[in-house]
């Protein structure tokens, strides 16, 4: 009966860790990024509410050198898929830090979707190298440069 026991627990322990390392805990939240008319675009490609929007940027030539040019938030969640302009507040939200210019091609610029319900999860994020961004075309989370957001 010992025996069939451990065997139980055995198979009880591989099944909850597999389950837990397929569940999602390291969940992939697809974020766009655009220029246009000199202005980054982001698009939020999940179906995420969240209330602040944070950007991030790191120098090229010193990559430790990371602040933050702009975080925007509200009141009430904005549910995506949604695009936001660099440093234009989403209706209903107010800007607390920037914007704040900076040299785009110089830069990598990290956008991150966040929500203050607990229960959201890591919300939408994703950085991406400002040389490769182009003029009316998306830059993808996969590195793909497409006419629309969000096509991975």
């Amino acid at each position: 009966m010992k025996g069939w026991r451990r065997s139980r627990f055995a198979m009880t322990s591989a099944v909850l860790l597999a389950g837990i390392m397929l569940s999602g805990c390291a969940a992939v939240r697809h974020v766009s990024a655009e220029l246009r008319d000199g202005t980054v675009r982001f698009a939020n490609c999940e179906d995420f509410a969240f209330d602040s929007v944070d950007v991030s940027i790191m120098s090229k030539k010193s990559p430790y050198d990371t602040r933050t040019v702009w975080h925007s938030e509200g009141s009430s969640e904005v549910s995506g898929p949604f695009q936001v302009a660099y440093g234009v507040d989403p209706s209903g939200f107010s800007s607390s830090i920037g914007p704040k210019s900076f040299d785009v091609a110089a830069s990598s610029i990290e956008v991150l979707f966040q929500s203050s319900n607990p229960n959201s999860g890591p919300g939408p994020s994703g950085t991406f190298d400002g040389a490769k961004l182009v003029e009316g075309r998306w830059l993808n989370w996969d590195g793909n440069i497409a006419s629309t957001p969000c096509r991975g």
